[in-house]
């Protein structure tokens, strides 16, 4: 496979992953999400468009949400669980990122996060490469797509993985012995 990575509203074309905010609004978006992320995969017997949304927090090892901090991730965990049940939390601390499901938000009454079940961010890529999650309402296929889903559902950001076959390559010629 080869992978290209896009992000919406944007020109430039991008050779690595890496999402931006799209606004410098401080309010927070209506569905909750700060992040769709949307994969697209097309092999020689599969094909697959699907997506999911994810809310961003910065909180460091061992510290727990204010309780009004809490409240409102509840409420944006609610309202992304609304479009999707892929739907996750992402904690941002000097250790790296962390992932925690949107459900187990809220059926949580701990506003200590690190005590609630989470995975590293690379199991959920892989699960999300392997179809494991993801929603395939959440699809995309073009930059403008990509953007009208970020717009649709007022998050900051939007990232379109997208994997093709890789072309075979031709067969390299055999070089012949000239014996002299």
């Amino acid at each position: 496979m080869v992978w290209q990575v896009e992000t919406a509203e944007t020109d430039k074309p991008h050779g690595r992953l890496r999402a931006r905010t799209l606004s410098k609004v401080s309010e927070e978006p209506i569905y909750g999400a700060d992040i769709v992320m949307a994969i697209e995969a097309r092999g020689p017997d599969f094909e697959m468009k699907k997506g999911f949304l994810a809310q961003a927090k910065r909180l460091e090892y061992g510290k727990k949400l204010s309780t009004a901090d809490y409240n409102g991730l509840r409420k944006q965990c609610q309202n992304m669980l609304n479009v999707t049940a892929a739907s996750f939390v992402f904690i941002y601390s000097r250790t790296g990122v962390t992932v925690l499901s949107a459900n187990a938000i809220i059926t949580s009454s701990n506003r200590d996060l690190w005590a609630l079940p989470t995975w590293p961010i690379d199991v959920l890529y892989y699960d999300f490469a392997i179809c494991w999650i993801g929603d395939y309402r959440l699809r995309t296929t073009t930059r403008r797509t990509l953007d009208e889903l970020r717009a649709t559902l007022d998050a900051n950001a939007a990232i379109r993985v997208l994997g093709k076959p890789k072309l075979k390559e031709a067969t390299p010629r055999r070089r012949r012995r000239v014996q002299v």
